[in-house]
């Protein structure tokens, strides 16, 4: 099963580094499963997020993502936010895998509970200062 994740940003520009029109994820929209009308820019502040009961930050971005065929696993926990309580990580099926959304670039996280299949899902998410915003991987790998 493949798996993907993008993030932030991924899907505003098409191949000739040009805005696109469509709402964010833009290019990616319908493999994403959502979109985004919204967004922030945290500068240096952070925003809290929950994956179930876990509790982690969010850096740099954040999303504030409208899910359309796509399943929230994370969300905003943030009472200092108006978007407290929105979906911050999603999941979609798509092909014959998995799409991750993430809108917004989590620190460091503790280890996840296991979930979809068995696996624990281990992500590769680009930290600040640094570009990119897709990751791919195979296995347990997103």
């Amino acid at each position: 099963m493949e798996r993907t994740a993008t993030s932030a940003r991924a899907g505003a520009k098409d191949k000739h580094n040009h805005a696109v029109r469509e709402d964010l994820p833009g290019l990616f929209q319908e493999m994403a499963g959502l979109k985004v009308k919204r967004f922030e820019s945290l500068n240096n502040t952070k925003v809290g997020i929950r994956i179930g009961a876990i509790p982690a930050k969010g850096e740099v971005w954040a999303d504030i993502v409208e899910p359309i065929t796509a399943k929230p696993i994370a969300w905003y926990f943030d009472r200092k936010k108006h978007y407290s309580g929105a979906p911050a990580i999603t999941e979609h099926p798509f092909g014959r895998g998995r799409v991750y959304y993430f809108g917004t670039s989590p620190g460091h996280l503790p280890p996840l509970p296991a979930h979809t299949e068995g696996r624990r899902p281990r992500a590769h998410i680009p930290r600040p200062g640094h570009r990119g915003g897709q990751a791919q991987g195979h296995g347990g790998d997103v």
